[in-house]
């Protein structure tokens, strides 16, 4: 069973289970600048701490425009990076695990989520998944 306490977020209607002790932030109405010629699902760059940090969505983006994108900074430093997310984060109670058999939505890329949970109060499953691991995936790389 993952530990008691955790949060969730929803991205791209899949909720993910946020690894527990995970440095992170919510940011409402994070300025994002685009890149031309960056991966698909690159959403552009954010400045925080005066650092330009890549913004990644699960799906390829649509359109090329600055934007005001709500999303999860995980990380700090040069590690840093962020998700678009549906919703501020809140806290999920996993209370079983789905079944094996289940398959990984179709919007990530393959090894992109690990096992995933029903949490009470919730329709939708939460995924586990190591976020540098699918920001890597969301960039491109293999």
């Amino acid at each position: 069973m993952p530990e008691p306490g955790r949060f969730g977020v929803l991205l791209g209607g899949t909720g993910l289970l946020l690894p527990a002790g995970l440095v992170c932030e919510f940011v409402d109405e994070a300025d994002v600048h685009p890149v031309p010629g960056g991966p698909p699902r690159l959403r552009g760059l954010m400045q925080r701490d005066g650092r330009p940090l890549p913004v990644f969505g699960v799906s390829p983006a649509t359109t090329f425009a600055r934007q005001r994108l709500r999303v999860l900074v995980i990380g700090r430093g040069r590690d840093a990076a962020a998700l678009e997310i549906d919703f501020p984060p809140e806290p999920v109670e996993p209370i079983a695990p789905r079944d094996e058999t289940a398959s990984c939505p179709e919007a990530y890329p393959p090894g992109a989520l690990d096992r995933a949970w029903r949490c009470a109060g919730h329709e939708e499953v939460f995924w586990e998944f190591e976020p540098f691991r699918l920001f890597g995936l969301l960039g491109g790389r293999r």
